[in-house]
């Protein structure tokens, strides 16, 4: 996975001043302060030999966890101010103040006490949020309550381009004991920018450390903005280990010496994976990251294939896999066996339709596999899944190819405008999961070529990454033209489609909303008009599309990102407006809705038998809907049953996720249960109820994407000694998990509620009793997330 904002800029701050520090000679009234930096910066990924785009993408971690393709778990545009002093406390205060009059104040990192760096930091999912929040001007930057101030100019983005790794495949079986050179594409920078290249261990007692770095301006080994490649020395690198690299470029707009050393610039970062090969006779350490299927999915496509992820090449050789269905052995058919993905993927295809209604296991001999290198696999060996009772017809591998060049708008009055995120939506889609054995697109235009990834959750969508943050960087990697899509499909064998773009862009108009302001109070217990301005040779009718036609798609989604509205084709009757239907969306809800406009430069049926291939260009609108009203709230109900609580909640809204919160004093409230209303009547019984004499209950509505848990809690009671005749009033008890304690009544009792998420009983913790003088602590140990009746005696 690849290093967050901060850690990448951090380091680039760090770097720069420990090179730059010894040639400057500062004044007194800087003696506390080495370097300051004010930047805008994008980062990307490179998980190919010729394509980069923004964000995380497909990322293995070093545990084995998948990563959600097409998601960042950071903003993939950033503003960040920082600070580096001459010690680790001597800058004690900082703050810069942004065009417009915001300001950030400066803090040190928490996990990081004895750093010498402060910083802010913000991030943004769109260049006009970035540009909006962080806008051209003078960036004022005041340290140490003023006794240190500056003025940075920060204005024109003046970007460099993408740094593209043009030796990707190279750095996928490094070996260690040369010197690996890293090469990239030219910046066409000049002696006064600044590159960067970088290496950091991932996983292994050195997880996440820098192993190697370039030089800093004016040291030994330093990057300027000409550079093309670096070299990493012969044995820093260890053999059968992986690696992130990091290659910078920094365009610097504005540099001030004094009274220390400041800079304001603009950059761009590209992650990369480093991979060196393993010494003879040495294990890859190959796991089993993933299967597809998941282990308990279900409803699954009976003519699913069943994909294997590993973490590393597989001797194709070794396949060891029991079946069975029910629990029974699976009698009706064999399996056949694909390794894909450079035998880090395995498919699995039944010889006939997977049975309906069946749970399919899987128990993989670990000893029956081997690595490349011929050593045995580790990691999970069992799984299962249900299918379906749907039976499939025998429709082709994939279904649809869809190559789209797409421009993305907002429109908050009466004009949209661009929020500045181009992408290239590369989309193939099997009929079932798992039915490809390799895609692979090519640009006619640049020779650009590079393989199409299955999403290793669902399995039947293979996509390539494609965001970018100008039109430039998209058009450098999607050129307009002509693509090649090579499939090979299970049962269709070797398939080729080209696709055209054209030679020019064709992007329409940005829709344009025309009632937004309407939009902003909708009755949701009526119909509601949506209108916008037409589009040009607009089609409804998909059996007549052809190149040149216009389509027009709009989607609504509820504050979870629920699709309540989808209308496309002939379910849209005009070209110009949509009625949504009365009841379709609910009092007091804010929903986010995408107008899109679609031109086809290119449509194929003949190609893929049964398959449809598009090509356009598109333009998107984001736009907001607001609905009178007030949210449907959950009524509670409480039922007393001997020491048990029962708590009814009815009422709520259909599909919004509720927390079942506790309070013993109306002030901190905690979490006890999460659920769905699906609109009958939702029941828990709080067995605690019985410990305590004041118990208070209230439901409230999740947070999107809110993982509810209940929190590790200790019942007890203190005794004086083993004999267990004097309870302790008055002790206080606490744990090493929080500062949470609680004190025992008169019966020596207590209730400890922490504020520790469960950990499915892993949490490995000490608890601590205070009686007078007297502290004792029980543990370390397991003590589990919920230890009831325990008995703690202070002699």
């Amino acid at each position: 996975m690849y290093t967050d904002h901060k850690m990448a800029v951090s380091r680039l701050a760090h770097t720069l001043f420990v090179a730059l520090w010894p040639l400057f000679l500062l004044p007194s009234l800087a003696a506390d302060v080495g370097f300051v930096a004010v930047m805008k910066g994008q980062e990307f990924a490179q998980t190919s030999d010729q394509i980069v785009a923004l964000g995380e993408w497909r990322i293995w971690n070093e545990t084995g966890e998948v990563q959600n393709e097409g998601e960042q778990e950071e903003p993939p545009y950033v503003f960040q101010a920082l600070a580096f002093g001459t010690a680790p406390d001597s800058l004690f205060s900082g703050s810069v103040t942004v065009p417009g009059g915001e300001v950030m104040n400066l803090l040190r990192d928490v996990e990081e006490p004895e750093s010498a760096e402060i910083s802010a930091e913000s991030g943004y999912h769109a260049p006009l949020d970035l540009n909006t929040a962080r806008p051209d001007g003078d960036y004022a930057v005041m340290l140490n309550e003023g006794a240190y101030a500056t003025v940075l100019s920060l204005t024109g983005d003046t970007y460099p381009p993408v740094p593209h790794i043009t030796n990707f495949n190279a750095l996928q079986a490094a070996a260690a004991s040369s010197p690996v050179t890293v090469q990239w594409s030219d910046m066409g920078g000049t002696a006064q920018d600044f590159i960067r290249c970088q290496v950091i261990q991932l996983g292994g007692e050195n997880d996440g450390m820098v192993v190697w770095q370039s030089g800093a301006p004016g040291s030994p080994g330093a990057l300027d903005g000409t550079a093309t490649q670096a070299e990493i020395p012969a044995g820093t690198l260890v053999a059968g280990t992986d690696y992130q690299g990091e290659v910078l470029f920094v365009k610097t707009v504005d540099i001030e010496t004094s009274p220390a050393l400041a800079t304001a610039g603009y950059y761009k970062l590209t992650g990369f994976r480093i991979r060196t090969a393993a010494l003879s006779d040495t294990a890859l350490g190959s796991t089993l990251l993933l299967p597809n299927p998941q282990d308990g999915a279900h409803e699954v496509a009976c003519d699913s294939a069943v994909a294997f992820h590993f973490s590393h090449p597989m001797s194709p050789a070794h396949i060891s896999i029991a079946w069975t269905k029910d629990g029974g052995p699976l009698s009706t058919g064999t399996f056949s066996y694909q390794w894909t993905q450079g035998d880090t993927a395995l498919l699995c295809k039944f010889s006939d339709v997977l049975p309906p209604d069946s749970q399919i296991g899987w128990t993989l001999n670990l000893a029956g596999f081997r690595d490349a290198a011929g050593f045995a696999l580790s990691g999970t060996p069992t799984g299962s899944f249900r299918t379906g009772t749907d039976m499939p017809e025998t429709p082709p591998d994939v279904g649809f190819i869809g190559l789209f060049k797409t421009h993305y708008h907002i429109q908050t009055n009466s004009s949209p405008v661009s929020d500045g995120r181009f992408e290239a939506i590369v989309d193939v889609k099997a009929h079932a999961p798992n039915r490809l054995k390799s895609a692979t697109l090519t640009a006619a235009a640049n020779g650009r070529s590079g393989p199409l990834y299955a999403d290793p959750w669902n399995g039947d969508e293979y996509e390539v990454p494609g965001e970018y943050g100008s039109k430039t960087d998209l058009d450098r990697f999607y050129p307009n033209g002509d693509y090649q899509f090579a499939l090979d499909g299970l049962d269709d064998g070797s398939q080729t489609v080209t696709l055209s773009l054209g030679t020019s862009d064709q992007y329409p108009d940005a829709p344009t909303v025309t009632n937004l302001a309407d939009l902003q109070t909708v009755d949701p217990a009526a119909p509601q008009i949506i209108t916008w301005d037409a589009l040009a040779d607009w089609n409804n009718d998909f059996g007549t599309l052809a190149p040149g036609d216009g389509l027009i798609e709009l989607e609504i989604l509820d504050q979870h990102g629920t699709e309540v509205v989808w209308v496309e084709g002939t379910d849209l009757v005009s070209g110009t407006q949509y009625e949504i239907p009365a009841g379709t969306l609910k009092p007091g809800r804010s929903y986010q809705a995408t107008l899109y406009f679609v031109r086809i430069t290119d449509l194929d049926v003949a190609s893929y038998p049964d398959a449809v291939a598009v090509a356009a260009f598109e333009s998107q609108t984001r736009f907001t809907l607001q609905t009178t009203g007030e949210p449907a709230a959950p009524v509670l109900d409480l039922q007393l049953f001997g020491g048990t609580a029962r708590i009814f909640a009815s009422g709520g809204e259909t599909d919004q996720p509720y927390a079942l919160e506790v309070s013993q004093n109306l002030q901190r409230w905690t979490p006890l249960d999460q659920y769905w209303d699906n609109g009958a009547t939702y029941q828990y019984d709080d067995v605690d109820a019985q410990y305590l004499q004041t118990r208070f209950y209230r439901v409230r509505e999740c947070y999107p994407n809110e993982e509810v848990s209940p929190r590790i809690a200790i019942q007890g009671t203190v005794w004086a000694n083993s004999s267990h005749a004097l309870p302790v009033a008055g002790a206080v008890v606490g744990t090493s998990l929080d500062g949470q304690t609680v004190v025992t009544d008169a019966q020596g009792r207590f209730f400890l509620v922490t504020d520790t998420p469960s950990q499915n009983g892993g949490a490995w913790y000490e608890i601590t009793v205070s009686a007078g003088l007297a502290t004792l602590n029980f543990g370390f140990g397991y003590w589990g997330d919920q230890p009831r009746d325990q008995v703690f005696e202070m002699e």
